[in-house]
């Protein structure tokens, strides 16, 4: 059983991860190009998505989805400009 407090971490996770992925990768996009940066989000929401699936504890999934979320953040600033 988790407490109320690990609950709202949990859950605020992937916004945390979210506002990290698109600060630290605004930057790296310009220089790179886009379509990289939406195939590596892809991979990494591909990889931290299945790894919370099977985490055992509450900090290995707040990591996880932390990890999930900067994924999506990458992949919302990259694909935007695409669509």
């Amino acid at each position: 059983n988790i407490t109320q407090t690990e609950k709202s971490f949990l859950q605020s996770s992937i916004f945390i991860g979210l506002s990290l992925g698109t600060i630290l990768s605004v930057k790296y996009i310009d220089i790179y190009g886009r379509k990289k940066f939406v195939t590596y989000g892809s991979y990494i929401v591909l990889i931290f998505g299945i790894s919370s699936a099977f985490s055992y504890s509450w900090t290995q999934l707040f990591i996880f989805r932390v990890n999930l979320g900067i994924g999506i953040g990458i992949q919302m600033v990259a694909g935007i400009n695409l669509i």
